[in-house]
């Protein structure tokens, strides 16, 4: 034992005492599997007889959810009896971190099945899913492992690029390497897949290139890795050459406004676009003739048209407005639209308006709610808003953050009513950023829980906060001594369905002013732990407080029969544990816990 964590090779080991009983249960069962291998006459002939019957083509799987210690042995040892043509290759994220997927190549149809029936069965204790994929995305993640005699060795891909990087910045960061040719793709919406496939002069550049593996492009670190002539050829095969494209022109004088509330007014993005000179505002409708949460707004100059920009993901109505630029053409088709559109008669806007009500009829009693699970962290709210395509939301996209601040890959949505609930949860199990989402609905009090407050409301008190990451033993003296600048008017510790502290406290402040102190506090100490400080609103605090208070209520009268009462259940709820224990006839059961937080303890 005295050697625990020592060394054997590149890995330390650890060393524990077992009980005689744990040995011989695992000992025998190894004979046990060793007698089973030993190979049966005719096993042989009846793999090659399968292997005939098999077609010829080969099949792809991916397996999501791996252990980040796995290795291709032990990938390889869990798809038992497939057979794998090539390696395994394990996918790694923009940081060149495992991702906790791999993709394969299997044999024929008979390993395939094989290979998903062990869908959902375990790896070093964790459920790992495997199902079929095609062999766009198997190529896409092949990694380069040795030099080719029978092609040019002068390929690589370099991922993570910021969205805005260009062919010069390429060459920049590849200062010192021959560069021959750049490829930047594009994702399916023609947008940059912040990926580059360079082609270099010689094996010594791509040597070079390889030296620059995680530098920085401007304020990102670059991934570069060898890849085949093969994987080149494909992926230039689909890429538009800058040659290739068509320029873009762009209006002049004109912007749009996307992710507007479907009340904003014409004052509304004026007074949003405040600091502009604005010559015409246009709020795009539906066919029905409703808001469709976009507007194209016209400018007195270029120099309007600057300061516009600058208002890109700001705030209005507690939505976060995007601005762009618009192309000529589709300037042209935007007026086109609302020019058919005032066209329309008004019987057959009537009926148009009375066909969408319908549809809404169906989000009868409102809004609902879904929750999104299994987020990558570096999502962000408008990709999460293109994941759920053609859903009305209601406010913003809320993603939930851990007790450290961070992303904890979920996220909640308030939607408009129960036609885009129903478009939402198709998009259960769907990929984001090469992540399956879970996608569920959810109720009220979950989503309220989450919501964060972005600025000051004129229509309710701005001094409420909530304090997050608490010590379970934390007092209400703690909290004061914790906020001692500002002044307390009130201070609810909240807890779980068990009665046991939840880790949050919700604390009324006097004036805006101590928010402004109580906020500056965020993320330092209540003894061994930091604690989160953010601003909420007003009907969160009272919806929260509200809960505690029905918890707390007993009658003046009755705290005496109360205590008597909860006495005698406990006496009664001993005694029928006591029965149980009888029926069970010594019985033991055990329960495995699995997913636990880290720092977790025994308590």
């Amino acid at each position: 034992v005295a050697h625990n964590r020592e060394y054997l090779r590149e890995r330390f080991v650890l060393i524990e005492e077992i009980y005689e009983s744990q040995y011989i249960r695992e000992t025998s069962g190894k004979s046990k599997k060793d007698e089973k291998s030993i190979t049966k006459p005719g096993m042989e002939a009846e793999k090659v007889e399968q292997d005939k019957k098999g077609p010829g083509n080969n099949f792809y799987i991916i397996l999501r959810g791996l252990p980040e210690k796995a290795t291709e042995d032990e990938i390889g040892s869990f798809l038992v009896d497939c057979e794998i043509v090539g390696n395994i290759y394990r996918i790694t994220n923009e940081a060149g971190r495992s991702s906790g997927d791999a993709v394969a190549k299997i044999l024929n149809k008979i390993n395939l099945e094989r290979a998903l029936q062990c869908n959902r069965k375990c790896l070093m204790e964790r459920s790992v899913f495997v199902a079929e994929t095609d062999m766009e995305t198997y190529n896409k993640n092949i990694i380069k492992v040795e030099k080719m005699d029978t092609e040019e060795n002068t390929f690589i891909r370099l991922r993570g690029l910021v969205w805005s990087a260009t062919e010069k910045d390429i060459k920049t960061f590849l200062h010192d390497c021959n560069v021959k040719t750049v490829v930047l793709t594009t994702n399916e919406r023609g947008k940059p897949s912040g990926d580059a496939f360079v082609h270099v002069g010689s094996e010594a550049d791509v040597e070079k290139a390889l030296a620059h593996n995680k530098e920085h492009l401007c304020e990102r670190f670059v991934i570069v890795e060898e890849i085949y002539e093969a994987q080149y050829r494909r992926e230039i095969k689909g890429a538009i050459q800058p040659n290739q494209m068509k320029l873009k022109t762009y209006s002049d004088s004109h912007l749009r406004l996307s992710n507007l509330p479907l009340i904003s007014s014409e004052l509304d993005i004026q007074t949003f676009l405040k600091d502009c000179k604005i010559k015409k505002v246009r709020i795009l409708k539906t066919k029905a003739g409703k808001p469709n949460g976009e507007a194209v707004v016209e400018f007195e100059s270029h120099d309007d048209l600057v300061r516009g920009m600058i208002c890109n993901n700001s705030s209005l109505g507690g939505r976060f407005i995007s601005v762009d630029k618009v192309e000529k053409c589709e300037l042209d088709a935007s007026v086109e639209n609302i020019r058919n559109l005032s066209t329309d008669k008004p019987d057959d806007v009537e009926n148009k308006v009375r066909n969408t009500n319908t549809e809404i009829e169906a989000g009868k009693p409102g809004t609902c709610y879904i929750k999104l699970r299994g987020l990558p962290w570096k999502a962000n709210k408008d990709e999460i808003a293109e994941f759920l395509v053609d859903c009305e939301f209601v406010g913003n996209v809320i993603i939930i953050k851990n007790e450290a601040g961070k992303p904890s890959g979920d996220a909640v949505v308030k939607l408009l009513n129960k036609l885009d609930l129903e478009r939402a949860l198709k998009c259960n199990r769907k990929s984001l950023l090469e992540r399956s989402v879970v996608v569920e609905e959810t109720d009220k009090d979950t989503y309220s829980r989450h919501i964060r407050k972005l600025d000051k409301m004129d229509t309710e008190e701005n001094t409420f906060i909530r304090l997050r990451g608490l010590v379970w033993n934390a007092t209400e003296e703690d909290i004061k001594e914790f906020l001692k600048d500002c002044t307390l008017k009130e201070v609810v510790l909240t807890t779980n369905g068990r009665g046991k502290p939840s880790g949050d406290a919700f604390v009324h402040l006097d004036n805006e002013a101590d928010v402004d102190k109580a906020i500056a506090h965020n993320k330092e100490y209540i003894r061994e732990r930091f604690v989160i400080v953010e601003e909420i609103f007003e009907s969160q605090y009272i919806t929260e407080t509200q809960k505690v208070q029905k918890k707390r209520t007993i009658a003046p009268g009755n705290k005496e029969q109360v205590e008597k009462n909860m006495i005698s259940n406990n006496i009664a709820s001993e005694t029928d544990k006591c029965e149980q224990d009888e029926r069970a006839h010594g019985t033991n059961f055990y329960i495995m816990l699995r997913g636990l937080p880290w720092k977790a303890t025994e308590d």
